[in-house]
Parts: C-alpha cells; sequence; structure tokens
C-alpha cells in the first residue's frame, strides 16, 4: 500500500467506530497534505464510506486498531525507504 493519505487516515481512524467520527475538515486535510486532486469529490466519498455500518467484534476491535496502526507506521517507512533506495539506484546509474 503506497497511498500515504490512506495510511494516514487508517492511523487517525482504525477502527469503524473512530472511522465513522472524521469530520469532512479532517479528511479534507489529510487529502490537501498530499496533494490530491477533488478533494471535495473524494472528502465526500470517502466520508460516506466511513459511515457505512459495518459488522464490529467489540472485544477485538481494539487489538486490530493497534495492529493496523503499526501496519500502516511501517508500510509508510517502508515507502520511505523505497524511495530513498530508488534514489540512490537512480544516482549511480546516471553516473
Amino acid at each position: 500500500m503506497t497511498s500515504t493519505d490512506a495510511l494516514e487516515l487508517l492511523i487517525k481512524a482504525p477502527t469503524p467506530e473512530r472511522a465513522a467520527k472524521l469530520t469532512k475538515a479532517q479528511i479534507t486535510a489529510v487529502l490537501a497534505r498530499h496533494r490530491r486532486r477533488n478533494r471535495d469529490q473524494k472528502t465526500a466519498a470517502i466520508a460516506a464510506a466511513l459511515r457505512e455500518s459495518q459488522l464490529v467484534a467489540a472485544p477485538v476491535a481494539a487489538t486490530y486498531a493497534a495492529a493496523a496502526t503499526a501496519h500502516a507506521r511501517l508500510l509508510i517507512a517502508l515507502n520511505e525507504q523505497i524511495d530513498t533506495l530508488e534514489a540512490e539506484v537512480k544516482r549511480t546509474r546516471s553516473t
């Protein structure tokens, strides 16, 4: 998963309950930070999806939320390392 805006939203709201509480302003801010176009349309679509009813197993939701947050942070770090490695490969190929 290389979509850092999706990962940021997952970190902000790793459970269906918390995701449903994200405001449109919060979603728009994340999209803006990641320079997404058509933010109003995307915000509306994301907000609608997050507010749909979800099947939730309350006793395990916190555990899954912690795991999802940890995985999202790991993916962000890995994506940054991949970008660094790609830049280094390009640099060494051009010399």
